[in-house]
């Protein structure tokens, strides 16, 4: 049986209904997220949390208030990191897409939107992180520490957007030490491989060995460094979801341009 709503749910409830006067809810479902947020739920984004589920659900009236209150937060963003009128509206297009209509078989991002962080700030953060991906196509050798930059700056989780620059350090740090804490073996072929250019074959001919150990070690370093980075952001910056899982792809998309430097010391 159903736990009966707080006091403190009862008032959430209120808060959802005042904002989206006009939005069918799922107020069961609702609930049930609500509870599941515990202690966070004094600080959590209620009412972007409610637009967000009504939309999951397709409520046309839902699609309409996002578009009109939320959505405008991705032009926000792209302008700070320097994108253009034409690459806004690229993006806007995309995300509608991915929020909305993402296609047979395939879940809307919003499913990734807990309510922790505001739903503003998570969605200028997916268009971001969507604006980082534009501009690793168009400059596949552009320098990994710009794109991070830009895409942490949008971060959500709160400890994230009051400390940019303890992030920043936090960041860098984490690398520094995955690499450190590599065997000299592993870190050699990393560096060989990924840095270099050198092959897989090269590299076994290179230390005698079989292709498919040359192969092993350095998967295993770049598995290393991505648990090790993972590990430390989120025990630092107290990171987890989808902002955490974010930063740790683009270390593993960006492996040889990231770690050049700290490869070759």
């Amino acid at each position: 049986m159903p736990r009966a709503p707080t006091p403190e749910i009862d008032s959430a409830l209120a808060r959802v209904r005042r904002a989206w006067p006009g939005v069918p809810v799922d107020e069961g479902r609702l609930v049930a997220l609500l509870t599941g947020l515990g202690a966070d739920l004094a600080t959590a984004d209620l009412e972007g949390l409610a637009l967000a589920q009504a939309c999951l659900c397709g409520e046309r009236a839902a699609l309409a208030a996002f578009e009109r209150a939320i959505l405008p937060e991705v032009a926000t963003a792209l302008r700070r990191l320097g994108a253009t009128i034409d690459e806004v509206g690229e993006i806007e297009q995309r995300l509608r897409i991915e929020l909305f209509f993402p296609g047979e078989g395939r879940r809307s991002r919003l499913v990734h939107f807990s309510g922790r962080g505001t739903l503003r700030g998570w969605l200028r953060a997916v268009a971001a992180q969507e604006y980082g991906h534009l501009k690793r196509r168009e400059h596949p050798s552009a320098p990994f520490e710009e794109l991070a930059d830009a895409f942490l700056a949008e971060g959500t989780a709160p400890d994230l957007k009051h400390a940019r620059v303890q992030c920043r350090a936090a960041f860098g740090a984490a690398l520094e030490e995955a690499v450190a804490a590599l065997p000299v073996r592993e870190r050699t072929a990393l560096r060989l491989n990924a840095i270099d250019g050198m092959s897989i074959d090269a590299l076994a001919r290179i230390y005698k060995t079989h292709r498919s150990t040359a192969a092993r070690w350095v998967a295993h370093a770049r598995e290393a460094i991505e648990a090790h980075v993972r590990e430390s952001l989120a025990s630092r910056l107290h990171l987890c979801g989808p902002e955490l899982d974010s930063v740790v792809r683009l270390v593993r998309d960006e492996m040889p341009a990231s770690l050049g430097r700290m490869l070759n010391k």
